[in-house]
């Protein structure tokens, strides 16, 4: 399955990577390098949309409007716990948001889940707008 990041992904993702690059990085950022690699590893091995929750991939409860699922790799760090919201859409994967919730637990689901969906919903606005503008010609 494509992955297919957003900017604010990407952005993060590379912040992530090169702090960890860097000759003095602590153990927290290498393993929030470590991480982001498992996950994008999970992410590159999906066939399809998950149909059911698992230890790696999980619907995201708070978000409501769209079906957005969360990935975390098997990790038991309590400083970094990464995460990747994740939004399927025709045979893609759309990596929207990446975090470490390790400072605010469960309470970064919902202020996350609520930004994904206004970016899913952002990005359904630009397909519309490009297929009505196709339609035009």
């Amino acid at each position: 399955m494509k992955v297919i990041g957003t900017a604010a992904f990407i952005k993060r993702h590379a912040e992530i990577i090169q702090a960890a690059k860097a000759s003095a990085s602590s153990s927290t950022e290498r393993e929030a390098a470590v991480q982001v690699a498992q996950v994008m590893q999970i992410l590159g091995g999906l066939a399809e949309e998950p149909t059911e929750d698992s230890q790696t991939i999980r619907r995201v409860l708070v978000a409501t409007h769209h079906a957005i699922w969360r990935v975390r790799p098997v990790s038991h760090s309590r400083d970094v716990q990464i995460r990747v919201l994740v939004w399927f859409r025709g045979g893609a994967v759309v990596a929207l948001l990446l975090g470490n919730k390790a400072l605010l637990q469960e309470l970064w689901y919902s202020a996350a889940a609520d930004q994904a969906e206004r970016m899913v919903d952002q990005l359904q606005r630009i397909e519309a707008t490009k297929e009505r503008k196709e339609g035009d010609d």
